[in-house]
């Protein structure tokens, strides 16, 4: 009797220490997870600078590279491939399979 209640507390200590951590996120302030780096926060709270401007330019700048970088390779895939299919011998079909002979 006394390792069944032994269990089930274990299990309810885990299921209690994995429910801590989405809780405690929870609680977490919505205005401490906007805050962002000392960086940003400087340059981006005022519009008119137009070190804001180019700040917000560069960080989409950033963004958009990867993306560029793998639209161009699979850009590339893709002309290769239309490109050697162009080239290629058609195929030809059997005579006893064209008339369903097999």
């Amino acid at each position: 009797m006394r390792t069944g209640s032994n269990e089930l507390w274990r299990m309810g200590v885990a299921a209690l220490s994995a429910a801590a951590v989405p809780l405690s996120i929870l609680l977490v302030p919505a205005e401490s997870w906007a805050q962002g780096c000392a960086m940003c926060a400087t340059y981006l709270s005022s519009g008119a600078d137009p070190r804001a401007e180019a700040f917000k330019i560069s960080i989409m700048f950033l963004m958009a590279m990867p993306f560029l970088v793998v639209a161009c390779a699979g850009g590339w895939i893709a002309w290769m491939y239309r490109r050697s299919r162009l080239n290629r011998p058609e195929l030809r079909v059997l005579q006893a399979e064209s008339e369903g002979v097999s």
